[in-house]
């Protein structure tokens, strides 16, 4: 096995990543003991490859320390001495980067974690390949914003280690000290995914605690909590404090579209309440209650990954949903990118905001995955049906510069967008009974088709909802538009459609054709971050 020890007198090791090589392991020692096992895209020097990239392995924990690096790829030795030990962190290309989503400097993003809102700052945590544009190495990531305009760098937080990667989780302020950390500790439970590494091989997925205190910038495992493996997967844990009962909750994702709840009152030690089969629904479950503006009626929503859901009432020990399964996503007709994995923000008391995973791939960027723009949740009820809406945070508001309203009378209309910056669209029309209209957004296709009862984009349609609604307000589409991603917000929230920007761009043409006697008007606020 070759290596290579460096005394660590600066913050990070400059790693050279290929995008295309093979995954090689390599070790990570501090002072003879293994810390870490990562599995690097090393290139192969006697080959001709050549680094795309340069990662970063934060060392600044073991200042004074010695760091040891070792692997056994005939191309391990070349690569060691390309690693160089340096303050700054790498530099990259900012021409690709989303200008109003969040996505890391470097790598592979997937699901939100541990979302807190505490002193009026909002954090952030992540899945994240420090290392990769692809799914490896699976960090805890953290970023923090007041505005969801601007954000922090981005930090690795939770690293791999013999029990195996940092699955998905949630996080919680111990306001009581019930775990013994102090009051004012935040806390966050995820699952170490048990034989997804080497280095876990023999191990299964369990259910772990880590904790912060100073306010989450710094997290440290805890020996306290291990909840042993149930059965399946059992993952993603949820927790979050239901004040009628006076107990902690906790939701578990187990296996196909089987999830348990749990409660407790020290969020150390889980009593089971409930098996929950919801078909159709798996992976990183929410539960959290919303409520109708208008009429102040409150609904619980039991939430999977893939944005199906059941509205119903919990009374701190069971579920009960009222109704069928819902979809709050648009159906896939060509998936390119999608929203997935959204969890809610805790300790935010007015409002109810999600975050969810975009699973951007487009090539040639230096991250792989990105976070949507927060929505805020609400409850609608039209006619015998309730249905969850989703908009755009308020905050998004306060970013509008410049705004031009065009009515759209005649057949074909075109309108040129000279600033590269993200855009706010709202397209409305009243009920129509016939007709359809079309936008084309910088080549991106999207339309309304009155005489066919739907929305469509290039990836993705859904017939009407809530029709006695559409009626009396008319249809409205909303648009967020960024240089890689497109979010729409439809039927007044009903149906969230994800689009990839087929230019990437943010300059051209927005184009509309009607067919029919449509009147309606278009909307454009320029936004900036």
């Amino acid at each position: 096995m070759n290596s290579r020890t460096w005394q660590i007198t600066e913050p990070y090791l400059w790693m050279p990543i290929a995008v295309e090589a093979a995954n090689e392991a390599v070790e990570v020692l501090a002072d003879g003991r293994k810390v870490q096992e990562l599995y690097l895209g090393i290139p192969d020097y006697e080959k001709g490859e050549q680094a795309d990239y340069t990662a970063a392995l934060d060392v600044r924990a073991y200042f004074g320390k010695e760091v040891t690096l070792k692997g056994t790829a005939k191309s391990i030795p070349d690569w060691l001495e390309q690693v160089l030990l340096t303050r700054e962190l790498p530099q990259y290309p900012e021409e690709n980067r989303p200008l109003l989503h969040y996505a890391p400097p470097f790598g592979w993003l997937n699901d939100p974690n541990g979302l807190l809102f505490e002193n009026g700052t909002f954090h952030i945590y992540h899945q994240h390949n420090p290392y990769g544009l692809a799914w490896e190495n699976i960090h805890w990531s953290h970023t923090d914003t007041k505005d969801f305009l601007h954000y922090t760098r981005t930090q690795p937080v939770l690293v791999p280690d013999e029990d195996g990667p940092m699955f998905s989780g949630t996080g919680i302020t111990d306001t009581e000290n019930v775990t013994g950390y102090g009051a004012g500790t935040n806390l966050y439970f995820y699952t170490s995914a048990g034989g997804r590494s080497a280095w876990s091989k023999e191990k299964r997925f369990t259910q772990r605690l880590a904790y912060s205190t100073d306010h989450g910038r710094t997290l440290h495992k805890s020996d306290k909590l291990c909840m042993p493996h149930v059965c399946g997967e059992n993952r993603d844990p949820k927790v979050f404090f239901h004040a009628q009962s006076k107990a902690y909750i906790m939701v578990l994702y187990m296996d196909e579209n089987i999830f348990y709840l749990y409660r407790s009152t020290d969020m150390l030690n889980w009593e089971k309440t409930q098996q929950l089969e919801a078909e159709g629904m798996w992976e990183c479950p929410d539960l959290f209650r919303i409520q109708e503006k208008e009429t102040g009626k409150q609904r619980w929503v039991f939430w999977s990954a893939d944005g199906y859901y059941l509205l119903g009432e919990f009374d701190g020990y069971t579920f009960r949903p009222q109704g069928g399964r819902k979809e709050a996503y648009a159906m896939c007709e060509k998936e390119q990118i999608r929203a997935y994995a959204a969890q809610t923000v805790q300790q935010v008391k007015d409002r109810v905001i999600q975050i969810s995973w975009l699973t951007a791939k487009r090539k040639n960027n230096s991250f792989t995955g990105m976070l949507s723009v927060p929505v805020e949740a609400a409850l609608l009820t039209v006619g015998e049906e309730e249905y969850i809406t989703l908009q755009p945070v308020r905050e998004i508001e306060a970013a509008r510069r410049h705004k031009a309203v065009y009515p759209l009378q005649k057949e074909a209309q075109r309108f040129e967008v000279r600033q590269d910056t993200p855009l706010e669209l709202l397209l409305e029309y009243p009920w129509q009974e016939a007709g359809c209209v079309s936008l084309s957004l910088f080549e991106n296709e999207i339309t309304i088709d009155f005489t066919a009862g739907e929305i469509r984009t290039a990836q993705r349609k859904a017939a009407f909802l809530g029709e006695s609604l559409l009626r009396e307000k008319g249809i409205s589409i909303r648009i967020l538009a960024d240089r890689e991603v497109l979010e729409l917000y439809t039927m007044h929230g009903m149906q969230y459609f994800t689009e990839e920007n087929q230019t990437l761009g943010l300059r051209g043409d927005i184009r509309i054709k009607t067919e029919g006697a449509l009147q309606g008007t278009l909307s454009v606020y320029e936004l900036e971050v």
